[in-house]
This record gives C-alpha cells, sequence and structure tokens, in this order.
C-alpha cells in the first residue's frame, strides 16, 4: 500500500520501504531526490509481470512530479538516487567500458531529462546501477552493482 513516510512511499514490509519515482526524501541533513527508472534490453529473456513490466520506465506525470519536487526544493538536493544516468554520465562509461550494447534509443528520454537534472540542479552525489558496474567518477557519481551497501552522508 501507499503509505505517508518522510514522503510517499509503498511499504513493502515492516521496515522496507519503495521510495516512489520523482520525490525528495529527507532523512536529517540528507535530502535525496528518487527517481527509478531504465529500460531492459533484455526483455526477450525475461518475463512480463515477473522480471520486467511495461512500467519500467517513467511516466509524464512522473517526470512532472519530479520537476515540481525539485522547484520546491530550490533545485538542490544532497543526494540522487536513481536506477540509469545521464547521457553525458553514459558517455564517460562507454569511454570506460566496453557496454555500446546498453545504449537503446527507448531510455533515451530518461537520460535526456536526467541530462537536465545534472546541468540544473545541485546535488553533491549521484548514485545509480544500470549497468552493473562498480564505479565512481569524480568522487560525484557512483556506479553500483557489487559494492558494499551506501552509506549516505550529508
Amino acid at each position: 500500500p501507499q503509505v505517508k513516510w518522510n514522503g510517499y512511499v509503498r511499504q513493502v514490509s515492516d521496515s522496507i520501504y519503495h521510495l516512489q519515482r520523482g520525490n525528495i526524501f529527507r532523512f536529517g541533513d540528507i535530502t535525496a531526490f528518487v527517481m527509478g527508472g531504465g529500460y531492459s534490453i533484455d526483455k526477450a529473456s525475461r518475463t512480463l509481470g515477473q522480471s520486467w513490466w511495461p512500467e519500467e520506465m517513467p511516466s509524464y506525470s512522473q517526470y512532472k512530479r519530479a520537476q515540481k519536487n525539485l522547484e520546491k526544493y530550490g533545485r538542490a538536493v544532497t543526494h540522487i538516487l536513481s536506477h540509469t544516468c545521464s547521457n553525458k554520465m553514459f558517455k564517460v562509461l562507454l569511454d570506460r567500458f566496453d557496454m555500446q550494447e546498453k545504449l537503446s534509443s527507448e531510455e533515451r528520454p530518461l537520460r535526456d531529462f536526467f541530462d537536465i537534472v545534472e546541468h540544473d540542479v545541485t546535488f553533491k552525489q549521484w548514485h545509480f546501477g544500470h549497468y552493473h558496474k562498480d564505479y565512481s567518477y569524480r568522487d560525484r557519481f557512483f556506479c553500483h552493482y557489487n559494492a558494499k551497501p551506501l552509506l549516505l552522508e550529508a
């Protein structure tokens, strides 16, 4: 069910909450903008409703919610938590790793949105994991895969 807990979330169990797209959550001095979503390039080997969902990419209303919430916070947060990253950061990953197969035009609208976020929003760190790599860039962008759980610091 959807509940109000530090913003609107879906409660999975007593202590597990799904932070919903386009929202900003406060944890003490930390403000985390959350915008999940990404395109599954391997849908052919997955099962609809079990290992991939049509809602994997954000909807128009989720983009609008994100813009509204970023405006509400003065376009400044301490952290961004997403599944994928901007085109600009994706190019950094392409230059570092052989990942051309992960480039999909279906994901472009979300990466375009993140280009705007990267340019217009003040943030300390951006964390994402879509590309199954452990990599940090300029102590500001962090791609996670097998890394230890993260501890966000204000």
